[in-house]
C-alpha cells in the first residue's frame, strides 16, 4: 500500500494537520521549505496525525515534502497568510 497523506488547512494562519496512512513505524520524515530553497523544518513523522508550527513563519509559500526510504514520495503547497 502507498503512502496517503493529507495537509489542512490551506491556506493556514498559524499552523498545519499532517494527516498519514501509517499503521507502523516506517521512517517518514516531513521538511518544510520556504520559496527560496532554504529548509525551515525537518523532522521523523511518528503519528498517524502531526501539528506543524508555522506561526512564527513569514507569510508566504511553503512546500512540505514527505520521505520515505530516501525517496520523495509526496510534495504540498502551502500558503501562508
Amino acid at each position: 500500500m502507498g503512502l496517503d497523506a493529507k495537509v489542512y488547512p490551506n491556506p493556514t494562519v498559524d499552523y498545519l494537520i499532517l494527516e498519514t496512512n501509517l499503521f507502523e513505524r516506517n521512517e517518514l520524515y516531513c521538511q518544510v521549505i520556504d520559496i527560496s530553497g532554504n529548509v525551515l523544518y525537518y523532522g521523523e513523522i511518528i503519528n498517524n496525525m502531526e501539528k506543524i508550527d508555522l506561526l512564527a513563519k513569514a507569510n508566504g509559500v511553503y512546500f512540505i515534502t514527505l520521505t520515505q526510504e530516501n525517496q520523495k514520495n509526496k510534495s504540498f503547497k502551502i500558503i501562508k497568510r
